[in-house]
């Protein structure tokens, strides 16, 4: 990569602007090296760091994380729990529809044999 395709980068980038200057400032005196790209790089991922825990994105170690990743998993299992006892009364419903609806036919086919018997 080029001086000049690194420095687009930069300042097509979301890094603030002081940091645009810094960065574009050391490529210029530096040139583009392994080591600074490297530095880039660490620079950008704190950043991305930075917006995430800005988000409440972070830190997976810290109890406060654990505590909101227990609550969350507690919600989505009470929910499936739910959606499953719904779903078993449903099919519970649907059976015993299935069997009155055949147990009629079953009746209404012994009451035509019955009624041509009589003729």
């Amino acid at each position: 990569m080029t001086k000049e395709e690194l420095i687009q980068k930069i300042q097509a980038s979301s890094l603030e602007e002081s940091a645009k200057t810094t960065w574009v400032a050391r490529i210029e005196q530096e040139g583009v090296t392994t080591e600074l790209v490297d530095d880039l790089m660490d620079a950008i991922q704190d950043e991305m760091e930075k917006n995430f825990a800005a988000l409440g994105v972070g830190d997976t170690e810290s109890e406060e994380y654990k505590q909101n990743a227990k609550a969350m998993m507690d919600e989505v299992e009470a929910a499936q729990n739910e959606f499953n006892a719904t779903m078993d009364t449903i099919e519970a419903d649907v059976q015993q529809k299935q069997d009155d609806l055949l147990k009629s036919v079953d009746d209404l086919q012994a009451q035509v044999i019955k009624n041509s018997i009589q003729e």
